[in-house]
């Protein structure tokens, strides 16, 4: 048996090949509007959804996609507030804007994306 050899990759985005979208970012956010609809949302939960608006923002949306990033924001800084319960309307909007910036987001170039994430990253380690 010979050993594997080549070069391997150290950092944790990588670009996905044949415009072929990652789902990550989806799974997240579903799994957050759940949480949030059944009332056991914590704040992994919220940073999910955060993320989501704050990266969609930063691909450069136009007014419509941004002026949900801001709903999505609020309502992330409303529930936190709120100690991580969620009223009906606020489960409703949050999930109508994140519905719209997941389907805007699936949209957009893994290149952009990964740009994008990579460079949040690094200011995150900064």
């Amino acid at each position: 048996m010979s050993k594997k050899r080549g070069k391997h990759i150290k950092h944790r985005i990588a670009v996905i090949p044949l415009n072929a979208k990652a789902n990550r970012y989806e799974i997240h956010a579903r799994a957050a509007l759940l949480a949030l609809r059944s009332g056991v949302a914590q704040e992994s939960h919220l940073v999910d959804l955060y993320v989501l608006a704050d990266l969609c923002e930063r691909l450069g949306a136009k007014a419509h996609i941004s002026a949900h990033c801001g709903a999505v924001k609020r309502l992330c800084d409303e529930i936190h507030g709120a100690g991580y319960q969620s009223t009906e309307m606020r489960s409703v909007a949050m999930e109508a804007s994140a519905d719209i910036l997941l389907e805007w987001f699936a949209s957009q170039r893994n290149c952009d994306i990964a740009k994008i994430a990579h460079a949040m990253w690094e200011k995150l380690s900064a």
